[in-house]
């Protein structure tokens, strides 16, 4: 069973809290840790899929190229990580397309997939999946099946399908979750630190045993030993980016190990032709 790995390719800072102003003068850490996330998966011949900010890209357009260049896949995060619910309809359109456009152009390669900062299409937000497809994507990974304070929408499927919306069809890809003391959480970043490496890899391993993949998620900041203090962040978002940060690169060594990885562009073909299309 093949498993599909991905990676919101963002700094630090981005989901932070840190306002766009004051982001200039503050310390990067998405290119080296990004390379030390590439080493990890050449180890493993895995591939994964990028989500990539378009600040991200004009900054550093030469990672954005060794990520191509190394076999990966790269997709869409968007613009400056914002919410997309506190966002216009033009001014979505208008991040997307530029994200888009952008991202190909330094490739030289198609980008079909996007996902939402903060997993912001929530049911305030289904309208942006009709400019998705409007602006030429073909999947998304945006809802999260979860409750979560600043995310998700409950009672959505679990496993990928396709979305019949007001003019469109459009393949989403939810990040997979799994049950926790009566709660959801989801296969990745913070929830990835904070639970043992051998709840993880069961969960994993159950899925498989059932004929089901597991969507994994990762930020490159996670796999730094030291996350600093964002100015403008509360003390429970610090907490969030700094808890047992230590423990992600031994934990994804293991799970590369253990389970089958690959892009959503490795196996896209398949999941459009099995998906069911639902309405929301």
């Amino acid at each position: 069973m093949k498993n599909i790995f991905t990676i919101d390719c963002e700094e630090w800072f981005h989901g932070a809290g840190v306002p766009i102003s004051a982001r200039a003068t503050l310390r990067r850490s998405v290119e080296r840790n990004t390379h030390l996330l590439l080493e990890l998966l050449a180890t493993h011949s895995t591939t994964a899929t990028f989500f990539t900010l378009a600040d991200v890209a004009e900054e550093f357009p030469n990672l954005i190229k060794a990520i191509s260049n190394a076999g990966h896949e790269v997709a869409s995060h968007g613009y400056q990580h914002q919410f997309v619910y506190r966002l216009t309809p033009q001014e979505f359109t208008h991040t997307v397309r530029y994200s888009k456009q952008l991202l190909q152009d330094i490739t030289g390669k198609p980008v079909p997939g996007y996902r939402a900062p903060y997993f912001s299409v929530t049911r305030q937000s289904l309208w942006a999946l009709d400019i998705l497809a409007e602006c030429g994507y073909t999947y998304d990974a945006s809802i999260a099946p979860i409750r979560n304070h600043r995310y998700g929408i409950p009672n959505t499927p679990l496993m990928p399908y396709v979305v019949q919306t007001k003019k469109n069809t459009l393949l989403e890809l939810p990040i997979t979750p799994h049950s926790v003391l009566g709660g959801s959480a989801l296969h990745g970043g913070f929830y990835l630190r904070t639970f043992p490496l051998g709840f993880t890899a069961s969960s994993i391993q159950s899925l498989n045993n059932h004929g089901k993949r597991c969507i994994l998620y990762i930020h490159p900041w996670e796999l730094t030993n030291y996350t600093p203090d964002a100015p403008y962040s509360s003390r429970f978002l610090r907490w969030r980016m700094q808890h047992n940060i230590t423990s992600t690169h031994r934990k994804l060594n293991t799970l590369l190990q253990t389970f089958s990885f690959c892009s959503v562009r490795d196996v896209l073909v398949e999941l459009q032709q099995t998906a069911s299309i639902i309405h929301l």
